[in-house]
């Protein structure tokens, strides 16, 4: 299975952007971007750096192993400020990592829906919010 990664916050401008990041290489991908591995089930404070070895911003980073996350699978949550060029430049990161792709429409719920952590009628109940 795929470690899939997008936006959870709208776009734009904003004081905070969340990025989630879900699947079998979700720990791992974010330790790649930063230079003190995080711990997992630990919330931390880290510099995300690109592949070039530039700053991109500091996050705060929430971990959550498998089963206790929103999918069931390992997820991390970059909150990183809500710059459009900072989102920009973490995402286009991302896009960069062996193993990890930008998620399609939906598939964190599908996901969810799959792994049992929510049933059809919450995933209904999601579309009308």
């Amino acid at each position: 299975m795929d470690t899939i990664f997008a936006l959870a916050t709208a776009h734009g401008k904003a004081g905070v952007a969340i990025i989630r990041i879900s699947g079998p290489r979700a720990f791992a991908t974010v330790n790649s971007l930063v230079k003190q591995d995080i711990v997992v089930g630990r919330n931390s404070v880290r510099k995300i750096w690109g592949r070039d070895g530039d700053f991109l911003d500091e996050a705060f980073i929430l971990s959550f192993p498998n089963p206790n996350s929103f999918t069931g699978e390992d997820v991390v949550e970059l909150h990183i400020h809500g710059s459009v060029s900072v989102i920009q430049a973490v995402l286009a990161t991302l896009a960069t990592c062996d193993g990890v792709r930008l998620a399609d429409a939906g598939e964190f719920t599908r996901r969810a829906l799959e792994n049992g952590k929510l049933d059809i009628a919450k995933v209904e109940g999601l579309q009308l919010t």
